[in-house]
Parts: structure tokens; C-alpha cells; sequence
């Protein structure tokens, strides 16, 4: 590291404009709990929950713990994070069907394998409605609107996001209706012979009248040529029909936050957007002589653009609180953060390395000609820095900083050099513990932060 480098990170943080709190806890779940339980005794303290945002460094290890806290404090999170859209169902659907229509002749398990991904013909309606079924007419973008009318009691379900009591597309289908069953689906599959045929002779070798139904529609759209208006048509009918059928089945056994119908809404919209990308370059690419038409070459196009990652979140929700990383909040304002994961290795990010301590110190001195190999390593520790300072920076009414002691593992976890930077009043065990307790209290010194407490900006 150069001299100036050194000297960038060197220099004091500014201490935020407002009071500070900071609880440590003794794992990363009791960090998590008591993150949440703060957001739920501010709540009820008259403080709205959009007016609290959590921030962490790296949601990856935080996600999971978080939302677990928030159903057990009754709150409802909304996680900025990235949707990997290559994991959804409603891309798994889209990239069997072109598996499936692409050549002459497929085999049982991939001729299926739409069906096991909840294909449902165009104008398919759900089976039945339920009192949480947002309807086949809802858009996606309203269905996971529906997020923010959690009415979860503390403790009332501790469900990690996606599970539920039921079998997904099993316990909740009706018999004869859209989707077909996936019992039904294996069964078919089961009895037929496992040789590949063209689509069109499989169609009297099922017995099911649902997946004849789907096996003659797939013969009927199969070929090596698809138009760009056929692939337009077939995709986007095989996304619009699981608007219909499956979001609203995804939010009659989803649990009390919605999680579940929030992310895979979120997959339905990228999905429609999906669709409309590959049919434009599709076309383009036949027009320009670059690709063949083929359901392959759709099918590579709808890999090539579900990897690129366009943003961080694609709606808002405005009963739900923000859970965020750390590089979102920069030009944020809100009256309350409150930053997780404030441990040495975690904030700032350990560099990891096989070079010997030695030779490290040698090359990030930067004498010489060493200098010319050594890593500008103020460009991650500044980034982690700056990000701490924004975090500090986007509260007006009170910070409350958490850290946890040790691993899962039981090794020691040390608070982070940041935490030097801030004059920051601890939360006694004694308080902590009454805040993670059945009905949440806030400590002293968050308590003091809140409006007509005498504590912040009123």
C-alpha cells in the first residue's frame, strides 16, 4: 500500500450527527434477534416501520437469521438483495420449455419436465381462491404488495423464507385443475419407455388428459426454425399462465410475512422482462445472420440475459422494513439505523492469502519494486470504511451498532476498529435480554432516542 493510501485510511471517521446505542450479543442469531426486536419496540413506541432500516455489510449470512427474527417479532422484512434469476421457478420453466421444443425427437423426463415447473395453459385460472389469493388478474407487482400485511404475533412462526407445512404444488392443488399434480407428473414419466421419440407419438401414450393436453399443445409449437413471434407467444403465455395459476397458490401457503409471494413475484416481473429481451435479439440476431433459428439458440439467450443483474430490488414496500447492504445506503436520510455485523474480519472484509506474512508486509510497504506488485488495498478497506460512514451518515434520530462474540463454532469474534470511531453508549446484558424478551423493551439508550424522550432531534 502507498504512503497516501495509508494516510486515506488513517484519518478519523466522523462520529455521527445523532446519538448512538451498541448491543453485543453472543452469536450472530442473538445479533439478529436483537436487531428485530428494536425495529419492534421502536413500532410500538410510535416509530414507523419505514422509518427503521437495517444495514449490514454482506446480507448473505444475515438473510436467513434476520428474517427468522422479524416473523418472531412480528415484523415484516424487505431484503435488498439481488435476485438470482437462474434459481427461480419461473426461469426453470422458460428454460425447460426450450429444452423440451428443440429438436426432432426428446425423452420422456424432458418432453415433462415444463409440467414439473407449473406450465399451465393460456387463460388457466387457479384452483379455488382462498382469503390471501391475490387473483389471476393481480399483477406481480401486487401481489407482492401484499408483503406488507403481515399480522404475525411475536413468536407466532419462526419458518425460514420458502418453507411452509406443506408439500410446495402438492397439498394445495386441486385434482384435475392447473398445474397438473407432480405426483402426476412422475407417474407419467414413470410409464413411459425412456427412448426418445418426435413429440408428436407420445401424445396417446399418456394417460392423464392434463399432460395429453400439454404433450399435443408442445407438438404443435416443437420445430428446429421458431419465429421471434412464436417465441414471444409460447414464453410469454407460459409466464402469464403462471402469473394466473401459480402466484396466487404461492401466497395461500406462504407464511404471515409473504416472503415467498414477494420473491417469486419479483421472478414472474423479470421473467416477463426476460421473455421481451430474447424475442427483440432473437430477431435481431436472425436478421443479421449471426445465430440459427432454434429453440437452443433461445434457450442460450435466456441464460445469456438472466445472469445479468439489472439492479438491486424491483419494488417497494411500504409496510415492510428495509434490509439492506451496506453499499445502498449511500444519500439515504431516515431517522433510525441500525448496522449489523460490526466484527474484526467481517467490517472491514479480512483479505485471506497464501503469501507468507513476510513477504506481505514487504510487498504492501511498497519499497521499491516491490511497490509495483502491491495490492491497492485502500480500494477494499477504504470501500468498507466509506460504506460505515454512509451507514452512520443516512441516520438523523439514532444509531444502534451490534456486533456478536463468537462463532457457531465457538471461535472469538472481535468488535470492529470502527466501532473506535463512534461514542456509543453499551446496552447492559440485563437490557438486552428485556429486549429480546416475549414483549420487547427498549434499552435505556435507544429508549432515548425515540420522540419526546429528549433524546436526537425533535
Amino acid at each position: 500500500m502507498t504512503r497516501s493510501g495509508r494516510l486515506s485510511l488513517a484519518a478519523p471517521l466522523d462520529a455521527p450527527s445523532c446519538p448512538a446505542a451498541e448491543i453485543a450479543t453472543a452469536t450472530r442469531r442473538d445479533e439478529a434477534r436483537a436487531a428485530m426486536a428494536t425495529v419492534a419496540a421502536l413500532h410500538e413506541r410510535g416509530v414507523p416501520v419505514r422509518e427503521t432500516v437495517v444495514v449490514a455489510r454482506d446480507l448473505d449470512p444475515y438473510e436467513e437469521p434476520l428474517f427468522r427474527a422479524a416473523i418472531r417479532y412480528g415484523v415484516t422484512p424487505v431484503f435488498w438483495t439481488q435476485l438470482r434469476v437462474t434459481r427461480t421457478r419461473p426461469y426453470a420453466l422458460l428454460d425447460a420449455l426450450c429444452a423440451a421444443l428443440d429438436g426432432e425427437r426428446v425423452d420422456p423426463e424432458t418432453l415433462l419436465r415444463p409440467l414439473e415447473h407449473r406450465w399451465a395453459p393460456a387463460g388457466a385460472e387457479p384452483p379455488g381462491a382462498t382469503e390471501r389469493t391475490t387473483g389471476a388478474g393481480a399483477t406481480a407487482d401486487e401481489s407482492a404488495a401484499v408483503a406488507g400485511g403481515s399480522d404475525a404475533e411475536p413468536g407466532e412462526s419462526d419458518a425460514a423464507p420458502g418453507e411452509s407445512d406443506a408439500a410446495p404444488g402438492e397439498s394445495d392443488a386441486a385434482p384435475g385443475g392447473w398445474p397438473v399434480e407432480p405426483s402426476t407428473v412422475q407417474a407419467a414419466v414413470r410409464s413411459l419407455p425412456a427412448e426418445s421419440r418426435p413429440i408428436a407419438e407420445w401424445t396417446d401414450a399418456v394417460d392423464d388428459a392434463r399432460v395429453r393436453r400439454y404433450v399435443s399443445w408442445a407438438a404443435a409449437h416443437a420445430g428446429d426454425d421458431p419465429r421471434p413471434e412464436t417465441v414471444g407467444s409460447v414464453l410469454g403465455d407460459a409466464v402469464g399462465a403462471y402469473r394466473a395459476v401459480e402466484l396466487p397458490r404461492t401466497n395461500a401457503r406462504d407464511s404471515p410475512a409473504l416472503l415467498e409471494t414477494e420473491t417469486e413475484a419479483r421472478a414472474v416481473v423479470r421473467a416477463e422482462t426476460l421473455v421481451a429481451q430474447v424475442e427483440r435479439k432473437y430477431a435481431d440476431r436472425l436478421s443479421d445472420g449471426t445465430l440459427a433459428a432454434s429453440w437452443e439458440t433461445v434457450r442460450e439467450l435466456c441464460r445469456l440475459f438472466a445472469t445479468q443483474r439489472p439492479g438491486r430490488r424491483e419494488h417497494s414496500n411500504a409496510t415492510a422494513v428495509d434490509v439492506m447492504e451496506a453499499n445502498d445506503v449511500w444519500g439515504l436520510s431516515v431517522p433510525y439505523v441500525i448496522v449489523v455485523g460490526l466484527v474484526d474480519g467481517d467490517w472491514p472484509r479480512a483479505t485471506a492469502g497464501v503469501v507468507p506474512p513476510e513477504l506481505q508486509e514487504t510487498v504492501l510497504t511498497g519499497d521499491g519494486r516491490t511497490g509495483v506488485v502491491a495490492p491497492r488495498t485502500e480500494w477494499a478497506d477504504g470501500r468498507d470504511r466509506d460504506h460505515f460512514a454512509d451507514a452512520m451518515r443516512a441516520a438523523t434520530r439514532g444509531v444502534v451498532l451490534t456486533r456478536h462474540r463468537r462463532t457457531t463454532g465457538g471461535d472469538e469474534r472481535r468488535p470492529s476498529p470502527y466501532l473506535a470511531a463512534v461514542d456509543a453508549d453499551a446496552v447492559t446484558r440485563a437490557e438486552r435480554e428485556r429486549l429480546t424478551g416475549v414483549d420487547p423493551e427498549l434499552p435505556a439508550p435507544i429508549a432515548a432516542m425515540t420522540p419526546g424522550a429528549g433524546g436526537g432531534d425533535a
